[in-house]
């Protein structure tokens, strides 16, 4: 994935973390 953006590993890596976040906020908000 990093080479298909040339992106460094770490960027690629703290977008999906951002992206897993922001999923699981919204997953937390529906259920409330």
């Amino acid at each position: 994935m990093a080479e298909l953006f040339e992106r460094d590993v770490k960027t690629i890596g703290k977008h999906v973390n951002n992206a897993l976040k922001e999923e699981l906020q919204d997953q937390t908000a529906t259920i409330n």
